[in-house]
């Protein structure tokens, strides 16, 4: 279940993660634009996504929860490596990018599946 629910939401960051570091590359002054605060709304919706097809596939909120968390760390790593290590910034830059993240897709999570599991 949590194959089919993640298969889609996992190549969809693929591909938003390739857009934010080829836009970085070729137009190095938007950089400013990608920082988490304003990308907190992409993970957030991606945590609601998460959440509704986790309980629209069977799933409770545990398993909501633990699809949320293991998709989470995806833009986590994202953070880490573009914030910390690329942009040659200090680690906790990354980092706490990293946690905000993570947050934002696990309160998307609650909210997607709580959406789904109200209604029954």
């Amino acid at each position: 279940m949590l194959i089919k629910t993640l298969k889609w939401p996992v190549l969809s960051f693929l591909t938003v993660a390739l857009v934010i570091l080829v836009t970085k590359i070729f137009f190095p002054d938007l950089k400013n634009y990608f920082q988490p605060s304003m990308m907190g709304i992409v993970w957030f919706t991606f945590g609601i996504w998460i959440g509704y097809r986790t309980a629209k596939n069977g799933g409770d909120f545990r398993k909501a929860y633990a699809a949320g968390s293991f998709f989470g760390v995806f833009p986590a790593i994202l953070y880490i490596l573009d914030f910390g290590i690329l942009l040659e910034n200090d680690m906790s830059a990354g980092i706490l990018g990293g946690v905000f993240s993570l947050s934002m897709v696990i309160i998307g999570t609650a909210i997607g599946s709580g959406f789904v599991l109200s209604e029954n």
